[in-house]
């Protein structure tokens, strides 16, 4: 199969990752994988990603400019001269935007005259457009039954809603498949990597914890420095905060800065749970999450994890997790630093707990034959 994979850019994020990570091992298949991001992106971390897909023989274009707006004007028509180019079996679509893009390409093709593309989509979150509802309506209208793959029981039930709330049919050709990593070469990387590789020289004498993600609000960043800020000094005293990512949060630096918190922030960082292991703790503070990758790589690592039990995320934790906290709440969140600085979990229970359920559930090559299995039904059924 020829399968091209729509994305938003080559960004920092756990869709943009499921994508490549499909279509690395969709490749080990003997199947031909094209990235497409329909808005560019050249920062350093864009740069390592292509870089990355150039290395392992994955074809990318970059469509558009790095501006929504103007990616909303020229990029339709671009997308559609690429596909008629390339042919693909299948066109997978990941995310709202790039879901807008297809469906904007759709109604160009409708208008052409031209054969139907078969499509699918990931639904990877569980809040689906928050901010734009008119793009919402404008872009479920183009798709009728096309393939759809829920990453939790979150994301299909925030899919399921929206096509409710907007009069729409929902699709009957769906099915659940959850995120997965690559275990076997996760548990090599405690032997074979060194955060000091990035930069960063981790001092014993403190807990070092880590966040890894946008600096946006569905991340909890924001939640995450107030917690810090309302621990007492003491604890202060003996925490290291490491933050590897980007976004409109960044602006919190200074505030970091003005009240002395010891937070560190980095750049994102190209597969930064090579890292996690590393670390005392992981801390996923977020609002809402389709599944949260980031939580799969930390307790794959055998580092637990501090969670929000945001919709979606507790998907990817096992039952009865103690280092879970209400959402939004720095209060909570600020009590459970205490408690894991104070000593009160076994760390090595929780890692070893947190290790084999990842084993168990979230397996990569597991989801990509669930994956190539879904295509193949898929066409069958368009067929």
């Amino acid at each position: 199969m020829k399968i091209v994979h729509l994305i938003t850019s080559f960004q920092l994020g756990g869709a943009e990752k499921v994508a490549i990570d499909l279509s690395l091992k969709l490749k080990d298949l003997n199947h031909e994988c094209i990235i497409v991001a329909v808005m560019k992106n050249h920062t350093a971390f864009g740069q390592t990603l292509k870089s990355t897909l150039k290395k392992n023989n994955i074809s990318f274009h970059e469509l558009g400019v790095n501006n929504y707006f103007l990616s909303i004007i020229s990029v339709p028509l671009q997308l559609l001269s690429l596909l008629r180019k390339l042919s693909p079996d299948i066109v997978h679509s990941h995310t709202e935007f790039p879901d807008f893009i297809l469906a904007s390409t759709l109604r160009l093709n409708k208008l052409m005259g031209d054969k139907k593309i078969s499509v699918v989509r990931t639904i990877h979150n569980t809040v689906l457009w928050p901010k734009r509802k008119l793009f919402a309506r404008v872009t479920e209208k183009m798709f009728v039954n096309d393939g759809i793959i829920f990453v939790s029981k979150g994301a299909q039930k925030a899919y399921s809603d929206l096509r409710n709330k907007l009069s729409l049919s929902i699709s009957k050709n769906a099915a659940l498949i959850y995120n997965g990593i690559d275990v076997k070469a996760i548990e090599k990387y405690d032997n074979h990597t060194s955060t000091e590789d990035i930069g960063i020289i981790l001092d014993s004498n403190y807990v070092n914890f880590c966040f890894a993600g946008r600096l946006i609000e569905q991340k909890g960043f924001d939640v995450l420095v107030k917690a810090v800020k309302q621990l007492p000094a003491k604890y202060l005293k003996k925490i290291r905060l490491y933050v590897f990512g980007a976004g409109k949060l960044i602006s919190l630096q200074h505030y970091i800065k003005a009240h002395n918190l010891p937070i560190i922030i980095h750049d994102p960082v190209n597969d930064v749970h090579k890292y996690f292991s590393h670390f005392d703790y992981i801390i996923m503070p977020s609002r809402f999450e389709g599944l949260g990758m980031v939580s799969i790589e930390s307790l794959g690592a055998g580092v637990p994890l501090l969670a929000s039990n945001a919709e979606g995320l507790v998907e990817a934790l096992p039952a009865d997790w103690p280092l879970i906290v209400q959402n939004e709440s720095a209060y909570d969140l600020t009590a459970m630093i205490r408690n894991v600085i104070d000593g009160l979990y076994d760390r090595e229970m929780l890692a070893k707990m947190g290790k084999q359920f990842i084993k168990s559930n979230f397996d990569l090559n597991k989801s990509v034959k669930q994956y190539e299995k879904f295509y193949s039904q898929y066409l069958k059924m368009r067929s």
